[in-house]
C-alpha cells in the first residue's frame, strides 16, 4: 500500500518534470517577435503597411487589362525605389523587393523580372572565374544579353502633420523603348497616416 507522502513526492517529481520539457518558442515570444501584419503603435511606416500595400499593387498590376491583353510576358526591371521623406538615408526597398516578390509569385508567367543592371554586373564580378575579363572593359562572351522593356519604379512621399505623418507610395511602370517620350503603362499609390 502505497503512503501518501510517498504519492505525494512521486505526483511533485512528475509535475517537476512536466514543467521543465523545452518548449518551441519562449514564453513571451507572442509579445517579442508579433506577426509582421500586427498593428504597432510605434512612429512611422511598419510591416502592416509593407503587406497591404505590396499586395494591393501586386493584385491592381496583374488585373491590369494591358498586361492580360498582352501576347508576350513584360521583360520589367524593379529598379531601386525613390526616398522624398525628410529621412532620405532611410532605405524603402523592402517595398519594390516585396513587390517584385509577389509580381513573381502570382504572376504566372505574365511578368519576367531581369535583374537590374547594376547588380548583375556585381554579380558576375564577384562570381566569374577571375581569368574572365573584367566586367564594362570587355565584353564577355556569347549573345547579348536579355533587354528589360520596362521598369518598375517605387517612389515614398512624406506629408507630417501634427503628431501624424501621411506617407504616399507611388508605383509606376515606364516602357523603356520608347526614348522620346516617357510612356507610363500603369501606376498606382498607398496612402497610410501613422504616428511621428
Amino acid at each position: 500500500m502505497f503512503k501518501p507522502t510517498t504519492v505525494l513526492i512521486t505526483l511533485s517529481l512528475i509535475g517537476l518534470a512536466g514543467g521543465c520539457m523545452p518548449t518551441d518558442k519562449p514564453s513571451d515570444y507572442g509579445r517579442m517577435r508579433p506577426p509582421v501584419g500586427d498593428v504597432n503603435e510605434g512612429p512611422g511606416v511598419q510591416g502592416k503597411e509593407l503587406i497591404e500595400a505590396t499586395d494591393a499593387m501586386a493584385m491592381d498590376l496583374l488585373g491590369s487589362r494591358r498586361l492580360n491583353e498582352s501576347k508576350t510576358p513584360w521583360l520589367l526591371v524593379v529598379m531601386p525605389p525613390d526616398n522624398d521623406t525628410y529621412d532620405p538615408r532611410f532605405n524603402y526597398g523592402a517595398f519594390t523587393g516585396r513587390l517584385r516578390t509577389q509580381l513573381v509569385r502570382m504572376g504566372e508567367g505574365r511578368i519576367t523580372i531581369v535583374e537590374n543592371r547594376d547588380r548583375f554586373r556585381h554579380m558576375q564580378n564577384r562570381e566569374l572565374d577571375p581569368a574572365a575579363p573584367e566586367i564594362g572593359k570587355d565584353p564577355l562572351p556569347g549573345p547579348a544579353g536579355v533587354q528589360p522593356e520596362y521598369a518598375l519604379k517605387g517612389k515614398v512621399e512624406e506629408l507630417p502633420s501634427g503628431p501624424y505623418t501621411t506617407y504616399r507610395f507611388s508605383f509606376t511602370i515606364t516602357d523603356l523603348r520608347t526614348r522620346n517620350a516617357r510612356t507610363i503603362l500603369w501606376e498606382n499609390e498607398y496612402l497610410v497616416k501613422v504616428p511621428r
